[in-house]
């Protein structure tokens, strides 16, 4: 039995839905999000201050080991 898509033989196969096919507006996401109210996030500080938890900045001089620094750095 042929379905719509293989009618004429040619053998086209629709993809499956990609998930940047879905944003907040498409209507399945939006009745997920209303559910889960994560439309509206509450009590988020405008500024946060991340110095006591990352390393300061360091001088990669002319190695351009920026990537290496920033590897180090999450240890």
């Amino acid at each position: 039995m042929m379905n719509s898509t293989g009618k004429r033989g040619m053998g086209w196969i629709p993809d499956y839905p990609d998930f940047r096919d879905y944003t907040e507006k498409t209507e399945e996401v939006k009745s997920v999000l209303e559910t889960i109210r994560a439309l509206k996030s509450k009590g988020l500080p405008g500024s946060m201050d991340l110095r006591n938890w990352c390393s300061p900045v360091e001088d990669q001089g002319s190695l351009g080991s920026c990537t290496a620094h920033a590897g180090a750095g999450v240890i």
